[in-house]
């Protein structure tokens, strides 16, 4: 898709016009996790369509100067190529997304079909929730009759309820607090949260609970890993038969944060493809999230195994286990 992002100068102010810089960048989640990958000398093809129109062409042009195989992305002819809108506020913090991205529902179960019949046996395919539900099953099912591996991201609240009914054919899942609620809410399944010690900071200790409790329960669904962003706080990392993990977020000076989920995923299949294990991997995912967020398009323009292997180097706190983590 299309990305178009503007920064204000001041804090929102509803009803009336606002200052802001602005710029355009291409995106979609999947895209940008596919750039992410080649950048960091990783093979990705792409599976997806655009519009025929004047913006699908510079995609399809921009694919090919990245070397990012895109066979199986097709422009579909009477469409508008998707676009996002993003309103940054002067942290270069989220403050309104908005979203054109009905042509991705043309990426149906018989779209993909032919491509994941070419996935080897323990290779990697990443789905982002963007696609229909049907889609989300055709990979499920065929996760589990190739053997390949499965990485999903829930991308939003709204869009997180698409992901399959079988989560368990997930290897990593993607998500942060609010869209796991979503997600969880749609499958019937709350999250409890036992009461805080006492003459702890129960604040403190309610965000700490509600985060391994989100975790616990996603798991319990049969996802084989959860990789749950904390924004500020970085990243909780859950695996069925293990303790959960506590990362924290890499050093970074903010100037948009678009994309930095998107090179948290991109920077931990990095890592995944080579056989790491995932607790590491997430640490290259935080640091490629933290270069993003310095760059005002969608992927930084610099990212490289040079310059995440630098900025994980400047996070010296090891990962922590989460007392009572997940079993």
């Amino acid at each position: 898709m299309l990305d178009r992002s503007y920064r204000l100068a001041a804090p929102v102010v509803l009803g009336t016009s606002n200052p802001a810089t602005g710029g355009t960048s291409y995106g979609g989640v999947a895209r940008n996790v596919a750039e992410n990958l080649v950048r960091l000398d990783v093979q990705a093809a792409l599976v997806s369509v655009v519009g025929d129109d004047v913006p699908g062409r510079a995609l399809l042009d921009d694919l090919d100067r990245l070397n990012i195989n895109r066979w199986a992305t097709r422009p579909l002819a009477g469409r508008t190529t998707a676009t996002y809108g993003s309103v940054l506020g002067p942290d270069g913090e989220l403050v309104l997304g908005v979203a054109d991205m009905a042509v991705l529902d043309e990426i149906t179960p018989e779209v993909v079909a032919e491509p994941l019949s070419r996935v080897d046996r323990g290779a990697w395919v990443f789905a982002d929730a963007n696609l229909p539900p049907a889609t989300h099953a055709r990979i499920a099912a065929a996760r589990r009759t190739q053997g390949f591996l499965l990485a999903v991201d829930t991308v939003s609240v709204a869009k997180a309820p698409r992901l399959p009914a079988d989560l368990g054919a997930i290897d990593v899942l993607f998500t942060n607090r609010d869209e796991a609620a979503a997600l969880l809410r749609d499958r019937g399944r709350g999250v409890t949260v036992p009461a805080p010690d006492a003459g702890s900071d129960p604040t403190a200790d309610l965000e700490h609970e509600l985060a391994l409790a989100t975790v616990q329960a996603l798991l319990a669904t049969g996802v084989q890993a959860v990789v749950l962003t904390l924004g500020a706080g970085g990243q909780l990392v859950g695996r069925r038969g293990a303790e959960a993990v506590r990362l924290p977020a890499a050093p970074a000076q903010v100037r948009d944060v678009s994309g930095a989920g998107d090179a948290l995923v991109g920077g931990t299949l990095a890592d995944l493809v080579l056989g790491t294990s995932v607790v590491d991997a997430v640490r290259t995912g935080a640091a490629a999230a933290a270069l993003a967020t310095e760059s005002t398009t969608s992927v930084h323009p610099r990212l490289s195994r040079a310059a995440v292997a630098e900025r994980r180097s400047a996070v010296p706190q090891p990962p922590l286990a989460v007392p009572g983590g997940t079993r």
